[in-house]
């Protein structure tokens, strides 16, 4: 082989390797493409009769977030659409993987602020948080990654909110050829004080990361059914609001520090 066969031939496999993926634009519906391309970020939130997904990424990963909100016929609905762009091009797999380890690693959500509106400043989101061994034992159990990406995987956590208390959660985890998807569900109540604002299985923060030719394509998705007081969703969805930027943020230091190096 002549070395100009062979330079050809390295650019060829070097460029399968990188162009790996649809850009983002691909994905992204039309209500989000202009704030995205100019913000790299787009936002929606809807309540009450009005509840729908307006920034659902178009891609089959999304298909599990529509069905389950169906089912649950939450009051409020927040929704975050952000274009995290990749530090270095990398093997896909690896990539894929280290996006899986960061949103499997709970613990690390300890600790992380967020922008309380009710005390008018930034503070503690997560006074604690990690997995369990079960829903019964609230051991904490240190974070881990896994060295193979799995079809699915389901966990149980602990966590305190800082306003909100403690509760355990279900914690499904999936992925796909270019996707991992996380789901956290409430699975005992949400109180505050006397007030049960939400009863197991009807808080739901779930996460989408798309792996597209840029980067990662992550939506965010917060959905409650609160269980008292009527006035009380559009406290939630300025709040939950907040929390998505926080939970954009702990992703994105995550991610910075994890990604792949090619």
């Amino acid at each position: 082989m002549t070395a100009r066969r062979s330079a050809a031939l390295a650019i060829l496999v070097a460029a399968a390797v990188v162009a790996y993926a649809a850009p983002a634009s691909a994905y992204v519906p039309s209500a989000a493409a202009a704030a995205l391309a100019a913000s790299g970020e787009a936002r929606a939130s809807s309540v009450g009769d009005g509840i729908a997904l307006k920034l659902a990424p178009d891609h089959p990963s999304v298909a599990a977030i529509r069905t389950a909100l169906a089912a649950a016929d939450p009051d409020v609905v927040v929704e975050a659409l952000f274009l995290w762009k990749k530090p270095r091009r990398s093997d896909p797999a690896a990539e894929l993987l280290a996006v899986y380890n960061i949103l499997r690693a709970v613990g690390s959500l300890q600790g992380i602020e967020y922008f309380s509106a009710s005390r008018g400043r930034r503070a503690v989101l997560f006074e604690e948080s990690w997995l369990t061994p079960s829903m019964d034992d609230r051991t904490a159990l240190a974070d881990t990654s896994v060295s193979t990406l799995p079809a699915r995987e389901s966990l149980s956590a602990w966590q305190r909110d800082a306003s909100l208390g403690g509760a355990m959660y279900r914690y499904d985890l999936a992925s796909g050829p270019d996707w991992v998807s996380a789901a956290f569900v409430n699975a005992t109540p949400i109180t505050y004080g006397f007030l049960n604002l939400a009863a197991p299985g009807t808080l739901h923060v779930r996460a989408v990361a798309v792996m597209v030719d840029e980067g990662v394509l992550l939506y965010l998705c917060v959905s409650v059914k609160p269980g008292v007081l009527p006035g009380l969703a559009g406290k939630f969805e300025s709040s939950f609001g907040n929390r998505v930027d926080a939970l954009y943020a702990w992703f994105t230091s995550r991610a910075a520090m994890r990604w792949p190096r090619s």
